[in-house]
């Protein structure tokens, strides 16, 4: 039998500054169509707990699917596993179920709105009644009209070129 090769996980974290575009990487001893989740936990090479999101072409472009069966074949793209990686926490084993600091994690995925929609505005009539704003009695009189705005100013013609 032949020895296996070693796959290329590429990979990065957006909340550490890395670039997409120069990712990091780290082998994994298998084919990479045999690569599953729990493979690429075990051998990821920084401490802490952590979400994988792996790029998958999808039509025309590249979709980031979320990966959390452990025993799930990671999905490819263009001939390459490519994972954006979220830190839950710096501590091993947070967030997962069971575990004394599942509730310290701080990540929470992300949720999809229930109707995307949104809800038509309702339309109100300005108000009729016109209010003098100075006014501060309170009511206990009748309002008054607003005064007249003064005359406008002739307009002046100012010739810069002169």
């Amino acid at each position: 039998a032949a020895k296996p090769q070693p796959t290329l996980i590429h990979y990065y974290i957006p909340a550490d500054g890395d670039d997409p575009a120069s990712m990091n990487a780290f082998p994994i001893m298998k084919a990479q169509n045999d690569i599953r989740l729990k493979d690429i936990r075990a051998k990821f090479p920084l401490p802490g707990s952590y979400h994988f999101r792996f790029k998958f072409k999808h039509g025309s472009g590249a979709v980031w699917i979320d990966v959390t069966n452990e025993d799930s074949a990671v999905p490819q793209h263009e001939g390459k596993v490519v994972a954006k990686v979220l830190r839950v926490s710096w501590t091993p084993g947070a967030g997962k179920e069971g575990s004394p600091t599942a509730e310290k994690a701080d990540f929470v995925p992300p949720q999809r709105p229930a109707d995307p929609t949104p809800a038509p505005m309702k339309m109100q009539a300005p108000p009729t009644a016109s209010f003098d704003l100075l006014d501060d009695s309170l009511g206990d009189k009748p309002a008054k009209a607003a005064p007249p705005p003064p005359p406008a100013a002739p307009a002046q013609t100012v010739d810069f070129f002169s």
